[in-house]
């Protein structure tokens, strides 16, 4: 396995391709061309197709042709690399992408969102930057769909596939629909996502099937765990299946191959426990996630909830180990839950359904009964009209060793659930020794959105929300008497950069790091001020949306932001020079520069940096 630690500037990979001279030619959604040398064990990366989607490599007779973005670039081996000859983008049509590539009958074919183009392939000969070079083939000459997913050479032929049959052309340009091809239930044809043909034999994949494909039969050969990308046959007979979150699948074998790892590398949410587990998830408020939570133990595993309600939890959005090691975790519409220090798992919600656990791994699953398990209910409210969708946004103890929960767009107005613990380590159940804190109180607005949680050393709890600005409660310390509760609303007259707060913490000198969707905020005690994003990394934060914010013991001040991981020094003022440092996938082994989640560990000053393209180590 090859990665961005290894030499790797992308690991977003969508088309792979081995030449002659022992070497692998990738390429993924960045657009970054990289060659892997074989004998020198090292890569070489090629930026001059960046930004432009990599779909598909051809290699033959020393050149390259990359489908890239809306047209397809070529490049010539020069005895030590390959060198960029033109990107050809002026086509009869004008196209949104490209699919796949082919060459047949001393052609370049482009399987493409508005049909196939077709030019000639010898660039001494042809100038297939004019576009009356090319040829278009799309509805109008018999496809079914204008939009062509794949395309194969077989038995003299060019075959086509779409969402919507079959066809092939010849050298004639002529379309023919292959009425042989596989039909569904309804009798529409069955869509195609991919070919391979052996020289003999031509197999079809269509979602996660194999079809063996003649102008006479058309045979399921076997099926596959999942959706297909790509399919491979080798000289042996050996199925080798790129599949849809099931990693490769060979048949006739039907091993899995998946490295060991979270089952979606969106992870938005990371957290090392005590005891060494990690904790992730892809959750995103308002936004539905069917993941479930990740956790690393010996290995990963992906825990996935089944039932009436019970699927909201696979929305987990937030992880918080609070002071007695409890793992609780937070769902957009699920409700809270939580990995008890003493190894029990407890769930806080409303809804009846007995409800399931399906606890995978890539090669493995065992689905549990949830009747072992204790459910808390009359806890939490759900939304208007959705009494059972419970949001928790938000978990945090504060200075006093409370437990404050947010439960957003709560019907009864409780939005924030202040819990005392009790001496056997977990929270005292008994409601009526619970606080309770909403909108009748001042916070949140009509909407009670709040989205992030923080706690000064005067006691002061501060509240972002998703769109009302900043919150800071003053309760006098006098969580139950709220008569001489003082609540101080912020927004962008305030100088705050945006309404829209991401994130919130308090650093060891008593600053207010706000991270907002347009920028970085500070507070001081006194006024607001704007910390003004540098690309660089150098002078400020990345990049202006602030995804979190963590504080180490040693007052170093971590940004997770849109652009990377930024890091304000400990004893450094943020408008002082060399202040800061960033992280991102140009200058070092960052996986990707969207950092969601972010966790750092005091005890050995790691962090888990979670990114739109899995978790990072920060060393």
């Amino acid at each position: 396995i090859y990665t961005n630690i290894d030499g790797m500037f992308s690991v977003s990979k969508q088309a792979i391709v081995a030449d002659e001279h022992a070497q692998i030619i990738t390429g993924g959604r960045d657009g970054i061309l990289e060659v892997y040398s074989i004998n020198s064990d090292s890569w070489q990366a090629e930026f001059i197709l960046q930004d432009n989607p990599i779909t598909d490599i051809i290699y033959i007779n020393d050149t390259l042709w990359v489908a890239a973005g809306k047209g397809v670039a070529v490049f010539v081996w020069a005895g030590d690399q390959y060198r960029f000859v033109d990107y050809f983008i002026n086509f009869p049509a004008l196209i949104g992408h490209v699919n796949k590539l082919e060459l047949y009958d001393s052609r370049i074919w482009m399987a493409t969102d508005k049909g196939v183009l077709t030019a000639p392939a010898d660039l001494s000969r042809f100038t297939i930057n004019d576009p009356a070079q090319w040829r278009l083939i799309d509805k109008s000459s018999g496809l079914s769909v204008n939009e062509v997913d794949a395309l194969e050479r077989h038995n003299g032929k060019l075959y086509i596939g779409t969402s919507k049959g079959l066809f092939y052309t010849t050298k004639d340009f002529q379309v023919k629909a292959e009425d042989n091809w596989a039909k569904d239930e309804s009798g529409e044809y069955r869509p195609i996502q991919n070919f391979y043909s052996t020289g003999s034999e031509l197999y079809v994949a269509s979602y996660s099937v194999i079809y063996e494909f003649t102008s006479d039969t058309t045979r399921v050969k076997f099926s596959g765990p999942a959706p297909v990308n790509e399919l491979y046959v080798d000289h042996d007979q050996n199925f080798w299946l790129a599949t849809s979150g099931k990693g490769i699948y060979q048949w006739p074998d039907k091993n899995i191959i998946l490295k060991d790892g979270p089952y979606s590398n969106v992870d938005l949410s990371v957290l090392k426990a005590a005891d060494g587990k990690i904790y992730a998830c892809s959750g995103r408020p308002k936004l539905y996630s069917a993941n479930g939570l990740f956790i690393k133990e010996d290995k990963w595993l992906n825990y996935i909830f089944i039932g009436v309600g019970w699927e909201k939890i696979n929305n987990a959005v937030y992880f918080y180990q609070d002071r007695f090691e409890n793992v609780w975790f937070g769902s957009w519409g699920g409700g809270l839950g939580v990995f008890r220090s003493n190894g029990e798992m407890e769930f806080f919600h409303n809804y009846t359904d007995p409800g399931r656990l399906y606890i995978r791994t890539p090669q493995s699953g065992e689905a549990i009964s949830m009747d072992d398990y204790t459910v808390h209910q009359g806890y939490f409210t759900g939304i208007v009209g959705t009494p059972t969708y419970e949001v928790i946004s938000a978990i945090k103890e504060d200075k006093r060793g409370k437990l404050w929960v947010a439960n957003p767009w709560a019907t009864d107005d409780r939005l924030l659930k202040v819990i005392p613990y009790k001496d056997n380590g977990f929270v005292d159940l008994d409601i009526n020794h619970w606080e309770f804190f909403g909108s009748s109180d001042g916070i949140g607005g009509s909407k009670g959105d709040i989205s992030a949680l923080a706690f000064d050393d005067w006691g002061h709890v501060w509240i972002g929300t998703f769109s009302n600005g900043l919150y800071e409660l003053d309760y006098n310390q006098t969580l139950s008497d709220h008569s001489d509760d003082v609540v101080t609303h912020y927004t962008i007259s305030d100088n705050l950069y945006s309404n829209t707060i991401y994130a919130l913490e308090v650093d060891r000198d008593g600053i207010v790091w706000i991270g907002t969707g347009a920028g970085l905020n500070s507070y001081d005690g006194i006024r607001i001020y704007k910390h003004v994003g540098d690309p660089e990394g150098l002078n400020g934060p990345l990049e202006n949306r602030i995804n979190n914010i963590v504080v180490d013991d040693f007052n170093n001040r971590w940004f997770a932001t849109s652009g990377g991981l930024s890091i304000l020094r400990a004893g450094r003022s943020p408008w002082e020079n060399n202040a800061w440092i960033g992280f991102n996938t140009e200058n070092s082994g960052l996986v990707d520069n969207q950092v969601f989640g972010l966790f750092v560990d005091n005890r050995t000053s790691q962090a888990l940096i979670g990114t739109m393209q899995g978790i990072s180590l920060y060393t």
